[in-house]
């Protein structure tokens, strides 16, 4: 209806003048993706031991494993939301607009990559802190994982975000 798209402009604007307005939002997202990473690893855990028979019976690090499987499986999630959003409700892919879709970025699909980069810190972080129980070699030697933390911070700080978030979801979830 008419007045429920003049509330969503003006929540849009708003959203666009006040709160997203500062220029360290994309860095902020980072903050509140390693933020987002401790919930979601602490939620895992909370959940398992109440849904989950066999979680009591795991060692520590087989714990630790479960859940930051959770929180892995949390930032798959939210990408995998975000990405949909970003193709099927915006016009960022909308062949109306100029210039190719791989400049093109939004506050939404910035953060998300930021979010993104927040996860990236907080896996690798995790991979060091309990080498080599928590991802040996596999992880720590191949510089894939490590550049790909790094591209996302790029792409967070240059603006290219859009295809970044696209192109991550596609990579991760389709083998």
């Amino acid at each position: 209806t008419m007045a429920m798209a003049a509330y969503s402009n003006q929540a849009q604007a708003m959203m666009r003048d006040y709160l997203l307005a500062d220029p360290l939002v994309p860095y902020t997202s980072v903050l509140i993706g390693v933020f987002l990473c401790k919930m979601a690893y602490d939620l895992t855990r909370i959940l398992s031991s109440f849904y989950f028979k066999g979680y009591s019976s795991l060692t520590k690090i087989q714990r630790v494993e479960w859940n930051n499987r959770g929180m892995s499986s949390a930032h798959a999630i939210f990408i995998a939301a975000v990405s949909v959003y970003l193709v099927a409700s915006t016009d960022l892919f909308s062949d109306r607009l100029n210039g190719p879709i791989t400049f093109r970025s939004s506050i939404i699909s910035t953060s998300a990559l930021g979010v993104s980069v927040g996860y990236f810190i907080t896996d690798l972080a995790m991979i060091f802190w309990l080498f080599p129980s928590l991802g040996g070699m596999e992880y720590v030697g191949t510089p894939s994982y490590s550049f790909s933390g790094c591209n996302s911070l790029h792409d967070v700080v240059r603006g290219g975000a859009v295809l970044h978030v696209h192109d991550s979801y596609f990579r991760n979830n389709h083998p």
